[in-house]
């Protein structure tokens, strides 16, 4: 089909008078329409298909073994008329494939989904992460750029599992993580370690980033520390934070978390719920 005409016609709802596809899969059966310009069902859209020359489409919806609605498989033409029994053989083949290839792929993006992140947060796990994390790394080499490394950790959190269960401590860490991920950008890099532990990383645009860095961790730690209502319970949480610069503090991901984290292990040793910094490069 031509590129200006699927542009048209790319997010249309399904409906019971909606083309020849709208409709197929609305019914969940064929469509076969043989003149868009008088079959009501292209009453509202009649004006797409004949700027393009087409005068029939013949529509058939894809159901997977699970008897979901994947797509539907169309056939148009410029002529009046209906599909020849070739035709429907081939859409009915077509249709099959085009089966059997979605649920495929829709199976191995949960596959890979499942193998590379987080089941309970839906972050990405480590084996994700260090790929990531390189990959930023190499692109801040080529371009001059410097990348801020945070270790994070919640403090005491062993105390609300013991005082309120696992279940509501489950749920601390479900919540922590999506108000993390709504405060990052896309360029930026979040990841659970594992137990209430989290990194995050800063793919700074400038030479000098640092306040707003540092900003923006004081904003996320301000975040973390809201109140969350839990089973009828109120729980407060508060974090440490360890920090290290790229590439002051090291140019591989393995030595820049190294050096975060043992400056998270000063924050906890000197009273929790604070920040701090490798070395006074932000």
């Amino acid at each position: 089909l031509p590129e200006p005409y699927r542009r048209l016609i790319d997010g249309l709802q399904i409906g019971p008078r909606v083309g020849s596809c709208g409709t197929a899969a609305w019914r969940r059966e064929p469509v076969i329409v043989s003149d868009v310009l008088s079959d009501p069902l292209w009453e509202n859209y009649r004006e797409l298909p004949l700027r393009f020359g087409f005068r029939s489409c013949w529509s058939t919806p894809i159901i997977s073994a699970e008897d979901t609605l994947l797509g539907t498989f169309a056939l148009y033409s410029n002529a009046v008329r209906e599909p020849t029994a070739l035709e429907r053989e081939l859409t009915a083949m077509a249709t099959d494939i085009a089966g059997i290839a979605i649920e495929r792929t829709r199976a191995e993006a949960r596959i890979y989904h499942m193998a590379h992140h987080d089941p309970l947060t839906g972050l990405p796990n480590r084996a994700l992460f260090w790929t990531q994390f390189a990959r930023s790394l190499g692109t801040a080499r080529r371009e001059g750029r410097r990348i801020t490394v945070t270790y994070l950790d919640l403090d005491n959190f062993k105390e609300i599992n013991d005082t309120f269960g696992h279940a509501a401590g489950d749920e601390v860490l479900k919540i922590l993580a999506a108000r993390l991920g709504q405060c990052i950008r896309s360029s930026d890099l979040l990841v659970r370690l594992g137990g209430d532990e989290f990194a995050i990383v800063f793919s700074n645009p400038g030479s000098d980033p640092g306040a707003g860095v540092l900003n923006r961790l004081k904003d996320l730690r301000a975040i973390i520390s809201r109140p969350l209502e839990i089973d009828g319970e109120t729980i407060q949480v508060t974090c440490s934070m360890g920090v290290a610069v790229f590439p002051e503090d090291g140019d591989t991901p393995e030595t820049l978390l190294l050096k975060a984290d043992r400056a998270l292990y000063a924050a906890k040793g000197e009273g929790r719920d604070r920040l701090n910094v490798w070395r006074e490069h932000i």
